[in-house]
């Protein structure tokens, strides 16, 4: 049977599966989006973990094997692909990435978690990971399987909960951001200068821990292996009430910014049965819908970039113990062993833990060599029941349900847009949110003497709104609180200009629709360039010390003064702003920095764009005066114009933004480059940056490659659920061989949406030409 004859076989028929206890329809809609129909529950979960592992079998082993530190069993031992990320990669290795996910603790922590869960959420996690291996014996695995020459184990129910905890490490921004900021302390002696590159005001004497930098990177090299994100992705999300909306009744728009990965990280999927009617986005891996809607309520959500975790340095004895105030602790050591493909013997490392948490310095051989060490803890390594609250949220009803649900989320710390068909909308913060007695300092703190947290943020003092008079609620990873919120939340939220520009497009006093939520979720104008235009070019053009500009300077000028700050693919004023734009950061930064230096801070990917757009509006004097803000402008504006000559051509009809802005789904094999055109799409152009709303981020430390944008996005106007609008940025299928690989790129690079069909009479007519099977028992 040829490929395609075995997709149609899926698709359409009866098929049998080991399993299952009664029938269970599959009606697909366009862009090959199942829509499941069972009479029970346990074959409803059953069924979704079959399908699942139909699609994305490869996919879920690979994050499995991140969660639990085992990538070097199938990938064997070679070096992190650094150039792609960062400098301080070189030399790293896939084993020194697993030994850091199993200090991370994130497998030991869903172990731990699973006793905590309601029955009734262990029994889908069960039927879930029984479909998944109904999928495995069936055998014909994915082409990854055959390269790689391996075949997956059983699914267990806790390697569901471990995927979760993955991704919560992948989404933790707080100990990568600290490592890289006691660099910038390594290098800046002045607190004034160093201030002015700090995202917060405190700036007193830290250590510094040798290892620090090494570490940093180790941090980037897990985050290329699980291709699950890193620091400072983010999302948008937002809803209407029905005071503001055309149809009366509420919208909820959502779209989640993750790595452009292919296949990208959501499936979508309809469960419908015994109590659970949800549609959505789903997770492999996990049973339920993570984003989406059921009958009475619809949900987004967006990443918080809580303060979720701390490094304290450790002083450490010959004999095994290490400070704490006064006297001495015994250290507890664990011996693992991590096996490698291609070599016979497994190797084997350590992970030492003090009361603070495990040891990432023991990530270089040997551990007992070292006075010091640096503890690692972080809000995700405790036990707690987020599938508890993903399926309480599937099942809610109400604003009370949904948020008597979300109590039980832990990590990451998550905002919560909400929205119901009764006419109310909403706004939850959930999950652990540490409170320190000793300051919130983005520092490495003296683990001998500071106690570490005192407690949580309780449930009662996180942040809520409900039915505000304004009729919106909206989230862009901003911070939600002013300075009269009795709790610390972070230093690491998101410069507010995407969330600044969608109140801005949800103002006034007309009657929304969904359609003008299509043109917010795709806009591209970036009010972060036209404030350093309008701060440091228009003065410069005004002046008479124009005349410090040369003449291909004031050409590159005039063409950036002449844009409309909408960053446009096609634009040239971009292209040159952005030129410009690192130019200038790289003229006041390098030297005082160093490359090394600069390029880990930059790799924070937004966590600078504050700071420096603080230095050159507000002009800091002990890092530039206005005369030397001046000139290195003009110096900037010829570095451009020599750049995009030396990129594009001498001729300006070729100089578009998106002819340097470009993106590619990067396969977790990307490395492997004779297969890089089968399992990567890409390159194509493509507009925005960090701070647009429809997000076309690049990594500032190496530009221009879009790496991060809106890899699912969410429409629902909930007078009516078959009008639901959503698009991934690949396809449903994960097999580089199937048309569903990368069908939907094409709708989503353009702008455009699938509908999802919610009511049986709309799934039934789609199905009618997209397909439909039926899955039944054994004989």
């Amino acid at each position: 049977m040829t490929r395609a004859a075995g997709n149609r076989r899926r698709r359409r028929g009866r098929l049998r599966v080991p399993g299952l206890r009664s029938d269970v329809e599959v009606l697909y809609s366009e862009g090959h989006v199942p829509h499941l129909y069972a009479s029970s529950e346990d074959d409803l979960f059953f069924a979704q973990g079959w399908l699942t592992a139909s699609e994305r079998l490869w996919q879920m082993d690979f994050l499995r094997r991140a969660a639990q530190g085992r990538l070097a069993e199938i990938l064997g031992e070679r070096e992190v692909a650094w150039r792609e990320l960062t400098i301080l990669l070189r030399g790293r290795t896939t084993v020194d990435v697993d030994h850091l996910l199993r200090l991370a603790g994130i497998a030991p922590a869903a172990r731990a978690s699973w006793p905590l869960l309601e029955p009734a959420t262990r029994r889908i996690l069960e039927r879930y990971a029984q479909g998944v291996n109904a999928r495995i014996a069936e055998g014909r695995l994915p082409l990854e399987f055959r390269l790689l020459r391996y075949r997956p184990e059983p699914w267990t129910p806790q390697d569901s909960l471990a995927v979760q905890r993955a991704l919560a490490f992948e989404l933790a921004p707080t100990w990568r951001a600290i490592l890289a900021l006691e660099g910038l302390r390594a290098a800046i002696a002045a607190p004034e200068r160093l201030a002015a590159l700090l995202p917060i005001a405190s700036v007193g004497p830290h250590p510094l821990v040798p290892e620090a930098a090494r570490l940093a990177a180790l941090a980037a090299a897990e985050e290329h292996q699980t291709a699950l994100g890193g620091p400072h992705v983010g999302s948008n999300a937002w809803a209407v009430g029905p005071a503001r909306s055309a149809s009366r009744a509420p919208l909820l728009c959502n779209d989640p910014h993750l790595p452009l990965t292919a296949p990208g990280p959501f499936f979508l999927a309809h469960l419908a049965g015994d109590g659970f009617d949800v549609a959505g986005a789903t997770l492999p891996g996990l049973p339920g819908v993570l984003i989406g809607h059921n009958r009475e309520i619809a949900w987004g959500i967006t990443l918080v970039l809580a303060q979720d975790a701390d490094l304290y340095t450790e002083a450490i004895a010959a004999d095994g113990t290490y400070r704490v105030d006064g006297g001495r602790l015994p250290l507890e050591v664990e011996r693992t062993e991590i096996a490698v493909r291609g070599r016979a013997t497994k190797v084997i490392r350590e992970i030492r833990r003090t009361r603070h948490g495990p040891l990432l310095t023991d990530l270089f051989e040997p551990p007992h060599e070292t006075a010091s060490g640096l503890a690692l803890r972080w809000t995700g390594q405790e036990p707690s029941r987020e599938m508890d609250a993903l399926l309480g949220v599937n099942r809610a009803t109400d604003w009370s349900s949904f948020r008597a649900a979300l109590r039980h989320h832990g990590a990451p710390a998550l905002h919560f847009c909400y929205a119901d068909r009764a006419g109310h909308i909403g706004y939850q913060l959930a999950g652990r949110v540490p409170r320190r007695a000793s300051g919130d300092d983005l520092a490495v703190r003296d683990g001998a003497t500071d106690p570490g947290w005192a407690s949580f943020v309780p449930w009662e003092d996180l942040p809520s709104l409900f039915d505000p008079a304004e009729g919106i609620v909206a989230t862009a990873n901003q911070l939600v609180v002013d300075e009269s919120y009795p709790h610390h939340l972070t230093h690491l939220a998101e410069p507010p200009w995407r969330y600044r520009r969608i109140r801005s497009m949800l103002g006034g006093e007309r009657r929304l629709t969904a359609e003008e939520m299509i043109s917010v979720q795709l806009d591209l104008y970036s009010g972060w360039a036209e404030r350093l235009t309008e701060a440091l070019l228009v003065p410069l053009a005004a002046e008479e010390s124009g005349s410090i500009l040369t003449q291909r300077g004031k050409e590159v000028l005039a063409r950036i003064l002449a844009w409309d700050h909408v960053a446009r693919s096609e634009s040239d004023g971009a292209a040159l702003f952005y030129l410009f734009h690192d130019a200038l950061v790289r003229e006041l930064l390098e030297e005082a920095l160093g490359g090394d230096r600069l390029r880990a801070w930059l790799e924070l990917l937004n966590a600078s764009v504050v700071p420096i757009e603080r230095l050159l509006v507000e002009g800091k004097a002990s890092w530039l005066s206005p005369e030397d803000r001046r000139a290195a402008c003009a110096r900037a504006l010829d570095r451009a114009a020599a750049a995009i000559t030396q990129r594009l051509g001498a001729d300006p009809a070729g100089w578009r933004w998106g002819a340097l802005h470009t993106a590619r789904l990067r396969h977790r094999l990307d490395p492997l480059r004779p297969l890089r055109p089968l399992l990567s799409p890409g390159p194509f152009e493509t507009g925005g940056d960090g701070m647009t709303i429809n997000n076309g981020h690049y990594v500032h430390a190496e530009p221009w490659e879009h790496r991060v944008g809106a890899v699912y996005r969410q429409i629902f106007d909930l007078a009516d659920w078959d009008r639901s609008r959503v698009i991934t940025c690949s396809g449903q299928s994960g097999d580089p061989l199937s048309r569903h690989y990368r069908d939907q790129l094409p709708l989503w690079a353009q702008g455009d949406y699938l509908p999802l069909p919610f009511g049986r009479a709309a799934v039934e007519r789609a199905a009618a030409t997209a397909g439909r099977l039926q899955l039944a028992p054994p004989a």
